[in-house]
């Protein structure tokens, strides 16, 4: 199911290349998944690397740009190797 979701998520993240919460991304998807599991699949592609999680307090957003997609994708390899990424739950803070 969080495979389903995930797959979903960044499908709609991609084709509209904009910024959403998780409650704006389950309800343009007409509520097919449920919130768990969409706050899981963007889990999972934050750690890949696919997306970006923004968190203004107390609401967090998902972005889909290449540049800071990039930008991200270094520091995440970075922390992958060193053994402190990825749990999912985690939340990534990215200040431009």
């Amino acid at each position: 199911m969080s495979s389903d979701a995930k797959s979903a998520v960044f499908k709609y993240l991609r084709d509209q290349n904009r910024p959403y919460s998780v409650n704006d991304i389950m309800l343009n998807l007409h509520k097919e998944h449920g919130k768990a599991a969409i706050q899981k699949g963007i889990d999972l592609l934050v750690c890949d690397g696919k997306i970006i999680e923004k968190v203004f307090s107390p609401v967090s957003f998902n972005l889909k740009g290449k540049i800071l997609r990039q930008k991200f994708s270094n520091y995440v390899g970075q922390w992958k190797a060193k053994g402190l990424c990825c749990k999912p739950g985690w939340s990534f803070r990215l200040i431009l």
